[in-house]
């Protein structure tokens, strides 16, 4: 069973992308609109594009019909993709495979949404709809709460909420318990032994760096095991243990 980040990517990818929550989407248009307007373009599927091929060329798959330049299987649009590339270092030679896609995804969640993070160290009723309402301001198709009413509509918008509020509601319900409802220290009590880089693969290493931004980390998901992912590491592992942290991780990117 998936976990419930995961659970909530694909949510995203369904209703933002397409329903089968494919990472190839540009500017929402189908996977056959979308290879066959790349290749008028002398371009590949954004899997298969650096990050900075597409900081070149998103503008070049502007929709005008849906007037977006989105991107990828979370429809980023060029300005948040400027934005996440900068905030979190992205090298221009990094592949826009899926897992950096995923770590996009989380940075928007847990950095560019602010309400996020505040619901999951406390959450409460209040909480919650702030989250909700901070998701579906990023993401159009989603509603602000259980009335299945969007951010845009709010705006002057005519977007509908397109996924279902019940199932919103519990996926974002589930991330406060996954995440421990536990707010981090502010400093590592302990370093731990085991050192993941010398026994993971860089898909391992890139789930692991995923679950340690959902628990409050700044780092960025590459699959590379530098300083700031040892120390964040080190932090968590020192609290909880080392074995606790990667099944915790395994949990929720299941």
């Amino acid at each position: 069973m998936a976990g419930p980040l995961s659970e909530l990517l694909a949510l995203i990818r369904r209703y933002e992308s397409t329903s089968a929550g494919e990472y190839d989407a540009t500017g929402g248009r189908s996977l056959i609109g979308t290879r066959t307007l790349l290749a008028s373009l002398g371009l590949p599927l954004p899997t298969r594009m650096t990050v900075g091929q597409i900081l070149d060329n998103q503008r070049r798959w502007y929709n005008r019909a849906a007037n977006t330049t989105a991107v990828g299987g979370y429809q980023i649009i060029q300005s948040t993709f400027r934005l996440a590339t900068s905030a979190m270092k992205v090298p221009a030679d990094v592949t826009f495979e899926p897992q950096i896609q995923d770590g996009y995804a989380i940075w928007l969640l847990l950095s560019k949404v602010r309400s996020v993070r505040p619901y999951l160290n406390n959450p409460s009723d209040a909480t919650l709809k702030a989250a909700m309402r901070g998701i579906a301001a990023e993401w159009a198709s989603f509603p602000v709460d259980a009335t299945g009413v969007t951010f845009t509509r709010g705006k002057g918008g005519t977007n509908p909420a397109r996924v279902p509020a019940n199932r919103y509601t519990n996926t974002v319900t589930a991330l406060a318990a996954a995440a421990g409802v536990k707010t981090p220290p502010a400093a590592p009590t302990a370093v731990a032994v085991l050192t993941p880089q010398q026994k993971f693969s860089g898909d391992e290493v890139r789930r692991l760096q995923g679950y340690l931004i959902y628990r409050g980390a700044s780092i960025k998901v590459d699959g590379l095991w530098g300083p700031l992912t040892q120390r964040a590491w080190n932090r968590y592992a020192g609290e909880t243990g080392p074995t606790a942290v990667l099944e915790q991780s395994r949990t929720a990117f299941a």
